[in-house]
C-alpha cells in the first residue's frame, strides 16, 4: 500500500505525539517543596496557628513538611506571638509570617487575620503566600 505525503506526515506526527505522551509523566512530575514551620512565641493561639499551618502544609500537594533534621528549602516563621482582639463574642487573631531559605536568605513577609475558631483560614492564606514565594528560591 502506498502512503501519500499527507498520510506520512500524519503518521509521523502521531508517532511523535504518542512518544511525548508516554514521556509526559517523567517531565511533569513536580517535586514537592520541603518546608519547615518555626515560631517565636509560645502562647496558645500561636501554637494552635502553627499546628493548623503544619496540617495545611502536610495536606498540600506542593509542599512536604520537614523537621530540623532534614534540609528544608523553605522556612516559614511566625516571628512572635500572634496578636488577638475580642470582637463581641469572638476573638480575632492577627499574625505576621516571614518566608526565608534554609541559608537565611529573606524572601518575603506576609500578614493576615482570621477568627480564633477558624485558624485553618489563616493557615490556608499562609500556604497560598508560600506557594507564591517559592519562585524566588533557586
Amino acid at each position: 500500500m502506498h502512503m501519500g505525503p499527507i498520510t506520512m506526515r500524519f503518521s509521523a506526527f502521531l508517532i511523535i505525539f504518542l512518544a511525548m505522551a508516554a514521556m509526559k509523566p517523567a517531565f511533569c512530575v513536580q517535586q514537592r517543596r520541603s518546608v519547615e514551620v518555626r515560631i517565636g512565641g509560645d502562647d496558645g493561639y500561636t501554637l494552635r496557628l502553627r499546628d493548623a499551618l503544619e496540617r495545611a502544609f502536610s495536606r498540600s500537594p506542593k509542599f512536604r513538611l520537614c523537621s530540623g533534621k532534614m534540609r528544608c528549602t523553605l522556612l516559614v516563621t511566625i516571628p512572635h506571638s500572634v496578636k488577638w482582639k475580642r470582637m463581641g463574642v469572638r476573638t480575632q487573631v492577627s499574625y505576621d509570617v516571614e518566608f526565608s531559605t534554609i541559608d537565611a536568605k529573606f524572601l518575603e513577609k506576609s500578614n493576615g487575620s482570621c477568627w480564633e475558631d477558624d485558624l485553618d483560614t489563616c493557615a490556608a492564606s499562609i500556604v497560598r503566600s508560600a506557594t507564591d514565594v517559592t519562585h524566588k528560591i533557586h
